[in-house]
C-alpha cells in the first residue's frame, strides 16, 4: 500500500490522474486477492489448523483495510499535493489518538477478540479517517489553499 500512495501522489503532482486512480484501484485488487486467498495463503506457511485460521481471518480484516486505506491515503496525498497538509496531519492525528487507540482497547481486551479486534480497530480508525477526508474534498476548501500556493510560488 506504501508504493500504491508513492505512486498516486506522485501521479496527482504530475497531472496524471488516470495513474493516481489505477493506483488506488490496486487496494481493490490486493483486497479481493486476500478475500479469495484468506484460507490458501497461511496454509502455505504452516500445517497449524490454529494458526491457519487466525491467519486466515486476519486476512480478511486486512481486506477490509485495504479498502478504506486505499480512500483515505489516496484522498489524503491528493489534499496533501494542493497544499491541504496542516488538515490532513491534524485528522490523521486525531483518528489515531480518538478512534484507533480506544477502539483497540475496546475490540482487543473488552471484546475479547485479541489480535482481530485490535486490527478491527485499524479498519474503523482508517474508514474514520475516509469519510473525513473525504468530505474536505468533496467541500472544495483544499481549492482554495492550493490557490493560495500558488500564488506565494509566484511572488
Amino acid at each position: 500500500m506504501r508504493d500504491e500512495r508513492a505512486v498516486s501522489s506522485q501521479s496527482d503532482g504530475a497531472g496524471k490522474t488516470q495513474r493516481a486512480v489505477d493506483s488506488a484501484a490496486m487496494g481493490l485488487v490486493l483486497a479481493v486477492g486476500f478475500v479469495i486467498l484468506h484460507g490458501v495463503i497461511p496454509a502455505a506457511f504452516t500445517a497449524d489448523e490454529t494458526t491457519v485460521a487466525l491467519a486466515g481471518t486476519l486476512l480478511l480484516v486486512a481486506a477490509l483495510f485495504q479498502l478504506t486505506d486505499a480512500t483515505a491515503m489516496v484522498t489524503s496525498q491528493v489534499l496533501k499535493g494542493a497544499g491541504d497538509t496542516r488538515f490532513t496531519m491534524i485528522a490523521g492525528i486525531a483518528t489515531a489518538w480518538l478512534v484507533l487507540v480506544p477502539c483497540a482497547w475496546l475490540f482487543g481486551f473488552r471484546f475479547g477478540w485479541g489480535v482481530v479486534g485490535a486490527w478491527m480497530a485499524f479498519v474503523v480508525e482508517i474508514a474514520v479517517l475516509s469519510v473525513i477526508l473525504l468530505v474536505r474534498f468533496v467541500r472544495g476548501r483544499w481549492k482554495a489553499i492550493a490557490r493560495f500556493e500558488r500564488e506565494q510560488m509566484e511572488v
